[in-house]
C-alpha cells in the first residue's frame, strides 16, 4: 500500500495580513507539519509575484529539496475560447513536467464553455497530458 502524500496550499495563506507573507516563509511550516510538500500554480513566478516573493524556480527547487518537500503543480488556463485555454494548458504543461511530479491539478477552461467545448477541453488535455506521461486532477467548479 502506498503511503497518502499530503500536500499545503498557499490559498488563503501567503500574502498581505494573512499567515505568511511569502512563499518562503511558509515552507519551514509545512516541513515542520509533516507534509509532503506544497501545491503551486506554474505560472506563480509571473502571476503572482507577491505571493513567491525572492524565490524563483531555482531557488524554490532547491529550498523545497532542503526541506524534503515536493511540488503538486497546478495549472491555472486561460483564455477566450476552447483553443485558447488548450494552448495555454499546453505551455503550462511543459513547465510543470519540469517539477517531476506524476500527477498535475488542472483548474482549466471556463465555466462558460458549452458542453461540447468542455467534453473537448477535458479530452484533449488528457491526451496532451498522457502524451507527457503525467496524470491530471481536474478540479472543475
Amino acid at each position: 500500500m502506498t503511503a497518502s502524500q499530503v500536500f499545503a496550499s498557499p490559498w488563503g495563506l501567503v500574502g498581505p495580513g494573512l499567515p505568511f507573507g511569502s512563499l518562503a516563509e511558509m515552507l519551514p511550516a509545512v516541513a515542520d507539519a509533516g507534509l509532503t510538500g506544497i501545491e503551486m500554480p506554474v505560472i506563480a513566478f509571473t502571476a503572482f509575484p507577491e505571493a513567491v516573493g525572492e524565490l524563483d524556480e531555482q531557488r524554490l527547487a532547491a529550498r523545497l529539496s532542503e526541506l524534503g518537500l515536493r511540488l503538486f503543480p497546478m495549472i491555472l488556463t486561460f483564455g477566450r475560447s476552447c483553443d485558447d485555454h488548450l494552448a495555454d494548458f499546453g505551455r503550462q504543461l511543459e513547465l510543470a513536467t519540469a517539477w517531476n511530479s506524476p500527477v498535475v491539478n488542472v483548474h482549466g477552461g471556463a465555466d462558460a464553455f458549452d458542453d461540447d467545448d468542455a467534453r473537448r477541453f477535458l479530452r484533449t488535455a488528457g491526451e496532451i497530458a498522457t502524451e507527457h506521461g503525467i496524470a491530471l486532477s481536474h478540479e472543475t467548479h
